[in-house]
């Protein structure tokens, strides 16, 4: 078992050789729990407990991205830390934040169901190169077309390529957004009341 400390607070614990039918076992178990979230690759189960700081900011990047899209009018259902898993490819996750956005109307249709639909079109991740578990391959062979990750003070974002993820610094899924706008207006949430910083993201979105 590997354990890695991640933001104050933050756990992430790997363990090797867990079986699929484990892994269901403890969704299962922790049905409609926010934490801890889980991640499974082939046998390598990573369980995340969650801190205060972490979940800071997931939760302000997960907001700024749900107000601005309101603001100018993108569609987009929210979906939280949704569980998303193949049987067939033997893959699962948990993600900080995820969004269907391209797919938006599907992902709000009465018979849409995640067992056999698409993954989110955007996915949020903290710290994961923090992480002993391959996020960014992992979300790949589970087709994932876009992850933004938020590294040591730093937005990055990744879009899917034909047999990797490339860098780049603005959003496929939300044109709009860039790399270094997401930094600031994050940083900027440690400085700001949430009304002040509301209103800062106001304000930019409809310049845009």
């Amino acid at each position: 078992m590997a354990v890695t400390v991640a933001a104050p607070g933050t756990r992430r614990m790997v363990l090797d050789n867990i079986s699929w039918e484990t892994y269901e076992r403890l969704l299962a178990d922790h049905v409609d729990q926010s934490a801890p979230r889980f991640s499974y690759d082939r046998g390598l189960l990573e369980i995340v407990i969650l801190g205060r700081d972490h979940e800071v900011d997931n939760r302000c990047i997960a907001h700024l991205v749900w107000l601005v899209a309101a603001e100018i009018g993108i569609d987009l259902v929210d979906v939280g830390s949704m569980t998303y898993r193949r049987a067939a490819e033997q893959r699962g996750f948990e993600a900080d934040s995820s969004f269907y956005i391209q797919h938006a109307g599907v992902a709000r249709s009465e018979d849409f169901d995640v067992s056999d639909g698409p993954p989110p079109d955007l996915v949020i991740e903290i710290d994961a190169s923090r992480s002993s578990l391959n996020n960014l391959d992992l979300y790949f062979h589970l087709d994932v077309p876009e992850v933004w990750t938020w590294e040591r003070g730093r937005a990055k974002f990744f879009v899917r390529g034909s047999d990797r993820y490339d860098e780049v610094s603005q959003s496929r899924a939300l044109p709009c957004f860039t790399t270094d706008m997401v930094t600031r207006l994050t940083e900027e949430n440690r400085s700001l009341t949430s009304s002040e910083w509301y209103r800062s993201i106001v304000a930019w979105a409809r310049l845009l």
